[in-house]
């Protein structure tokens, strides 16, 4: 069932409530992304303050979900569990739990469509709650429609329901609908209408049909952050500490775009009156020994700002920040050949020499620093759409509302380098192990295959607890910037093999490609999408993969020590224009009808794991699934 936005406090009250009598009552199940771990810690924080005790599982798939709670439910003492963003789209007590009474699920998950029967109220011990902008009673009635169906009857041909069977709430008068549409014709262009009066059939859709349009596809709603920070607010217990784990999820959502620009401009008006109410705008000084006038540091101060698309922008040179921006080296065009002679062109346009270019810009000259915030002249000319400049033009979606952090007189964090931050430690940690996974020998498979099993636990949990870690404001962060800035020369460097290399092949309803040799980094789904995300937005930008022709791109990476391909399916769309994944749900489907062994390798709705020697036929099954 959902539980309503406006009444929160009360889930939370009844997890409060449940935890008197026992020891540690809490389980919190955690997906491995950055708006996950943000509304981990704001969870976590609310109870640490009622001094409630919670066990935290950091998850990759639905198999760890399973795995751990084989284990925990022999204790007698758990009466909540909480999931953030995993587990959503999955049938709770029918695949995951088997809850009593006593025991109450909690889902916190910005990923579309939920299972449906997550969402009946006769299922009262699985309670999803509310976000922002969640069309509460559309998705309900949608679920009741088809809560006597099964994920499995999707794609089953035997057509077993009758007429007889459909619900008449179902039906839609077609006269109904074109007298509306004939409403808001105006009168000087309406033409006489034969008469309508006639009784005519009604259109009706099958138990089926609807079952396909409410699986037709994934998409993501508001961050789970968001209502972790609502939550706390009713609580009367909302910081500037929280607000900004809300603000770097939410950014995490927008850069991947995984929100439109709509909705995330909505959010950050509504952040921007939180930042008013809760900043001292002074400017307080002290003297210092020798007589000097030093401004006092601003503890934990979140500030507004116009953020531009400028990888770690602040901690890099100028050079390297527009290198390894997917942004900018895709709108002008980097990677092609002569792209750094063009970045050095646009560089000597703003007055920038190369010496500065070359110069970490916290320590630039005020001058250099100017050019990036003189909105008449500087980089800001480059923006619009002007013919003089048509070679450099960074379009609009280059400069986007965003806030700043600072702590002390520390270096400032955006919440763009703090999204940087966490998911380099979330999904490139490996990078920093020199553990080394040797090629399995016949003999001893199974043995390594159990190491490697161990070696992935232990992986996960290390970078689960350093992106963790990493959000409590103390942390250093200058390990987690050189490997995000390592993860960004991986991707910038295998999307430019891609492309120059023509590896994008077509298919009816699709692009694919599969990659070989790989770096690991890209056996992570969410690195993976990335890397498809900038490949679109680099053909997207030279008015390529548009309108009729914007397919959908599907990934893959071939994993040669497991014999594994990883495949991540992305909507072709435009930055702050966000399309339903179509290949949300076919892709198992693809797979079953091939026979293959598959696994998900995370909660990303779009993201499959298979045998490499299925692959090719993998594709085939799913170029039918989709043209059916």
């Amino acid at each position: 069932m959902i539980w309503p936005k406006a009444h929160l406090n009360e889930v939370y009250l009844n997890i409060k409530d449940s935890s008197v009598n026992s020891g540690c009552s809490v389980i919190i199940y955690v997906g491995l992304d950055c708006d996950a771990i943000c509304a981990c810690r704001i969870l976590t924080a609310l109870f640490k303050s009622d001094q409630i005790s919670y066990k935290m599982k950091p998850v990759g798939s639905l198999e760890d979900i399973k795995e751990h709670y084989k284990v925990v439910q022999e204790y007698n003492e758990f009466r909540s569990i909480v999931m953030i963003n995993c587990g959503g789209h999955h049938d709770v007590e029918g695949d995951l739990f088997s809850l009593d009474q006593s025991i109450f699920c909690y889902i916190v998950d910005s990923r579309r469509p939920f299972h449906h029967r997550n969402v009946l109220n006769s299922s009262p011990q699985t309670i999803i709650l509310e976000d922002e902008f969640m069309a509460s009673e559309e998705i309900k009635m949608d679920a009741e429609d088809i809560k006597e169906l099964s994920f499995s009857d999707l794609f089953n041909n035997d057509e077993e329901i009758m007429d007889d069977d459909i619900d008449e709430d179902n039906e839609i008068d077609e006269e109904a609908e074109l007298e509306d549409s004939k409403e808001n014709i105006p009168s000087s262009n309406k033409r006489k209408s034969p008469d309508f009066s006639a009784s005519k059939p009604l259109k009706r859709f099958s138990p089926k049909e609807l079952l396909s349009k409410y699986y037709s596809g994934t998409s993501f709603g508001v961050p789970a952050a968001h209502t972790m920070y609502k939550l706390a607010e009713q609580l009367n217990k909302d910081t500037k500490e929280l607000l900004w784990l809300a603000i770097v999820a939410t950014t995490s959502h927008y850069l991947l775009n995984h929100l439109e620009y709509d909705t995330y401009h909505s959010l950050v008006l509504s952040f921007q009156e939180y930042v008013k109410n809760r900043t001292d705008f002074a400017n307080r000084t002290f003297q210092s020994e020798d007589g000097a006038t030093v401004a006092q540091a601003k503890e934990k101060h979140i500030e507004i700002s116009d953020e531009m698309r400028l990888f770690l922008q602040r901690h890099l040179s100028l050079k390297q920040a527009f290198c390894l921006s997917e942004y900018t080296v895709a709108k002008l065009g980097l990677y092609r050949t002569g792209g750094i002679d063009r970045l050095h062109t646009l560089f000597a346009k703003m007055g920038i020499s190369r010496t500065e270019a070359d110069q970490i810009f916290a320590f630039s000259s005020n001058g250099v620093k100017a050019k990036f915030n003189d909105e008449q002249d500087g980089i800001h000319k480059f923006i619009v759409d002007e013919e003089e400049e048509e070679d450099f033009e960074l379009g609009k979606d280059f400069m986007y509302e965003s806030f700043r952090f600072r702590s002390g007189y520390d270096s400032q964090m955006s919440a763009a380098d703090t999204v940087a931050c966490v998911t380099a430690f979330l999904h490139g940690f490996s990078l920093l192990n020199s553990k080394f996974v040797a090629v399995l020998d016949k003999d001893d498979k199974e043995e390594e295959k159990a190491r490697q099993e161990i070696y992935e636990r232990e992986n996960i949990l290390e970078s689960f607890n350093a992106a963790y870690d990493l959000l409590d404001f103390r942390s250093d962060s200058s390990k987690s910037l050189d490997l995000a800035t390592q993860i960004e020369q991986a991707i910038i460097g295998q999307g430019t093999s891609i492309m120059i290399g023509q590896k994008i092949k077509s298919a009816i309803g699709f692009r694919y490609c599969i990659l070989e040799g790989a770096q690991g980094v890209f056996h992570q789904p969410l690195i993976l999408e990335r890397l498809a995300q900038f490949v679109i937005l680099a053909h997207t930008s030279v008015r390529k993969w548009m309108d009729a022709a914007a397919k959908p791109l599907l990934l893959g990476v071939r994993d040669e020590h497991r014999n594994l391909t990883v495949f991540v399916g992305v909507p072709c769309s435009e930055i702050g224009k966000v399309k339903v994944n179509v290949f949300g749900h076919i892709m198992e489907e693809a797979a079953k009808r091939v026979g293959t062994t598959y696994s998900a390798p995370s909660f990303e709705c779009a993201s499959l794991q298979i045998r490499s020697d299925d692959s090719q036929n993998f594709l085939l099954a799913l170029y039918e699934v989709l043209n059916n």
